[in-house]
């Protein structure tokens, strides 16, 4: 990639306190990028419901792909990219790698976000203080946390 600089930084705790924010930005000879993302937003205020979403535009002069370039492969040989194949099989060019990915999740009603779909645990010097979630007996329904989660993810990479 060559010399590169770049610049980012993180925010936790504005608009609602488990929520972060991020964003970084870099620009090299030939390569540049920004990614930006948001991390435990609660959605509407919900008691139960948090979004998470993050993503990347950026643009690499070397970057692999371990396929056989839209080759047919002869029967009996190693398919690029399989796990019998080797590590030199690649290509390798210049060329976008972009991608989003998102995640929606719902606290569960039941074990340590019974009442409330957060778990707030408190810290003294970095260390627990508070008593801690799970851990008093196995059944996770009754000491536990347990989140349903729904993501997507999509890439694209050009050559």
């Amino acid at each position: 990639m060559g010399f590169n600089l770049g610049v980012g930084g993180m925010l936790k705790g504005w608009h609602q306190d488990q929520m972060t924010i991020g964003a970084t930005a870099f620009k090299g000879d030939v390569s540049h990028g920004f990614w930006a993302g948001v991390f435990n937003y609660r959605i509407n205020d919900s008691e139960r419901w948090y979004l998470s979403a993050n993503g990347l535009l950026a643009y690499f002069p070397d970057q692999r792909a371990y396929t056989g370039a839209r080759q047919p492969v002869a029967p009996g040989e190693v398919t690029p990219g399989s796990n019998e194949s080797n590590n030199e099989q690649y290509l390798e060019a210049d060329g976008d790698s972009n991608w989003v990915d998102a995640k929606l999740e719902y606290a569960l009603p039941f074990g340590a976000t019974k009442d409330s779909g957060m778990v707030d645990y408190q810290l003294k010097n970095g260390m627990l203080v508070s008593a801690p979630s799970g851990g008093k007996e196995w059944n996770p329904l009754t000491s536990g946390a347990m989140v349903a989660t729904m993501r997507y993810f999509s890439r694209f990479q050009s050559f």
